[in-house]
């Protein structure tokens, strides 16, 4: 059993529940919807599907990559899971890094299999793509953890700020796009964001690459920066500290990043999305579903 891993996983869980690692602005509050005083339709025959990817939705909603590789986070995705059958929306499981790495986890990821998940997300992390200390995944790892859960998409989360932000995190991103080109070729991959938001540049690189849709992931939600700041608080790591205080607000806001993107691929809007208002701001006009 990877122990760092799994530590690692539990203190991020127990950090987010505990302490306030938001970013200090939630730019969804800087949006308005025009209010229209003369609708001219039934609102009973209002519908909440939709259709994304060529999947059949009952809400533009979709349970966002969040955890894996520990017990309790077994705990979350099983309830994460019953909901997404009970709504018919689509569900990611969290980092599958630490199920890779150590198959005994794998059942804190495939527990979602016990439900009827309609769409199916499977997680990679693009720093673990390229050469670390340790050697990059292999198509065969990618396979592994793309049918541990019958997934219908490839998530590649791009986190590599909160990399160099970690303690032990992975620094090197060169050779990225190449590998990401590779493995879009045979996965249908989705790009996401961890909190830091996407560019338009970087939107026009994943697209590039052969990416079917982005997950924007932008400012204005729970900040990994602060995540790894509390750890290094705990740890007595100062220099870290810094490093995490320093970014703790770092990044494309969510709102401007689907904006960037939302012409080039299909966006899901995530970041900062905490009620059902401030979805209706993320779903309209940029995007269709919201994370």
């Amino acid at each position: 059993m990877d122990e760092k891993i799994e530590t690692r996983k539990t203190e991020h869980i127990k950090i987010a529940e505990e302490e306030k690692v938001t970013s200090e602005r939630n730019y969804w509050d800087d949006i308005r919807l025009v209010h229209q005083a003369v609708p001219d339709f039934d609102f009973d025959s209002i519908s909440t599907e939709t259709k994304f990817l060529g999947k059949r939705l009952s809400y533009p909603i979709v349970i966002s990559s969040m955890t894996g590789g520990t017990s309790r986070a077994m705990t979350i995705n099983r309830n994460l899971a019953a909901a997404a059958e009970k709504f018919n929306i689509p569900m990611g499981v969290g980092s599958m890094r630490a199920c890779i790495q150590d198959h005994s986890l794998s059942s804190t990821y495939s527990v979602i299999n016990e439900f009827n998940v309609p769409v199916k997300l499977a997680n990679i992390g693009a720093p673990q793509l390229v050469k670390q200390g340790k050697k990059p995944f292999t198509d065969s790892d990618i396979e592994y953890a793309f049918k541990l859960i019958d997934a219908t998409f490839l998530v590649v989360h791009f986190n590599f700020l909160q990399e160099m932000v970690q303690p032990e995190g992975d620094h090197n991103a060169k050779g990225i796009l190449r590998r990401l080109a590779d493995i879009a070729g045979s996965y249908p991959v989705i790009a996401k964001e961890t909190g830091n938001g996407f560019s338009r540049e970087a939107c026009l690189q994943l697209k590039d690459a052969g990416v079917e849709a982005i997950d924007v992931g932008g400012l204005g939600g729970t900040s990994f920066a602060a995540i790894e700041y509390f750890r290094a608080k705990n740890a007595g790591d100062s220099e870290k500290m810094s490093s995490g205080e320093t970014f703790w607000n770092w990044g494309v806001p969510s709102p401007a990043s689907i904006k960037f993107c939302q012409d080039l691929l299909p966006t899901i809007g995530s970041g900062g999305l905490r009620k059902w208002a401030g979805s209706c701001q993320g779903t309209l006009p940029w995007t269709q579903p919201v994370g």
